[in-house]
């Protein structure tokens, strides 16, 4: 006779693989399409340039870049705080361009990071820390 207590801890398991999945498509994602961008923005800035960062926008978006790639290298060691980091980097994105401008855009990149940290979350919620 199967025990009772073994299907909880393997759909944890899934549901752990499952964020870690989504989470790592995402930073490979945000690398690629961030990285070039910061690179000549600080390139910019080593030669004396003044840093732009396109706007309050540009700057929105890379302190999301930062908040996510921390949240994600915690999620792999502490998967609450990683979950609750990647959900501050998902209301930090979305909340200004939603409650500023009205621009649903930031859902594009805001509601991935809202279902991995709370993919994380939910990891947390069925399993002990």
């Amino acid at each position: 006779m199967k025990s009772q207590n073994s299907s909880p801890f393997k759909k944890s398991n899934s549901l752990l693989l499952i964020a870690q999945i989504v989470s790592t498509a995402l930073v490979l994602f945000f690398l690629l399409a961030f990285v070039p961008k910061l690179v000549d923005e600080y390139t910019n800035v080593l030669t004396g340039e003044k840093p732009y960062f396109g706007g309050w926008e540009g700057l929105i978006m890379e302190v999301t870049f930062y908040l996510f790639i921390i949240g994600y290298i915690f999620s792999w060691w502490k998967k609450c705080t990683g979950g609750i980091i990647i959900l501050i980097a998902s209301v930090v994105q979305m909340g200004p361009f939603l409650i500023i401008e009205g621009n649903l855009g930031a859902l594009i990149f805001g509601l991935p990071l809202l279902i991995s940290g709370v993919l994380f979350l939910l990891v947390c919620k069925k399993t002990p820390l």
